[in-house]
């Protein structure tokens, strides 16, 4: 299985390559397609409205197969920190409420925090190398709304324990919002069975 996909990906010819997440190598299927559309664009001035319509419900699809979920979950964004706005606007935070963060969590997610949110109380919490109950039981009041955190940490690479975080803060109504950008097609996840409200 590992050979095959590094066929995917000539670089692996010439070097070793450690993904740190913010940029990296074409495969070849995303050349192939990237080629498809130049060539379109060389002949059109315009994107195929119907087929780009039908491209984006198969990649949909594809996308809701990994996760467990339906087609009409999914929602592409421009963006990690632009999906975690929308999951915490969707949450209508006033004044006072509280949402409980990561300390840990990729840059641009904190920056959406901090920056579109200055009337919320934010707590940073260290995560790594601790229960991620442990970490939040002594946070939790009646005006936590939301917990949010990274599936994996972009620089250790730790896994966080989902289930065992988003059972406890479902049972108690706080929102679990997780930046997944990390663990996406790396790691099994079902969301049919972690509980989370947005990933």
């Amino acid at each position: 299985m590992r050979d095959r996909i590094r066929r995917f990906f000539p670089v692996t010819k010439f070097h070793i390559y450690f993904n740190h997440a913010s940029n990296g190598p074409l495969s070849l299927p995303a050349r192939k397609a990237l080629e498809a559309d130049l060539k379109m664009y060389s002949r059109q001035a315009d994107f195929d409205l119907p087929e780009y319509s039908r491209r984006l419900e198969r990649a949909r699809s594809a996308v809701a197969g990994l996760l467990g979920a339906n087609p009409e979950e999914i929602a592409f964004t421009s963006s990690t920190s632009y999906g975690i706005y929308i999951a915490l606007r969707n949450l209508n935070l006033e004044s006072g409420d509280r949402i409980l963060v990561m300390d840990e969590v990729f840059p641009t997610v904190r920056c959406c925090v901090d920056q579109n949110y200055p009337s919320v109380e934010r707590r940073y919490l260290k995560f790594g190398g601790r229960d991620p109950v442990d970490v939040v039981r002594g946070h939790l009041t009646r005006k936590t709304r939301a917990v949010v955190v990274d599936w994996v940490n972009f620089f250790t690479g730790e896994a966080m324990d989902l289930d065992r975080l988003g059972a406890y803060l479902a049972a108690r109504g706080v929102k679990f919002v997780v930046d997944g950008m990390q663990g996406l097609g790396a790691l099994k996840i079902n969301v049919r069975k972690t509980p989370m409200d947005f990933l």
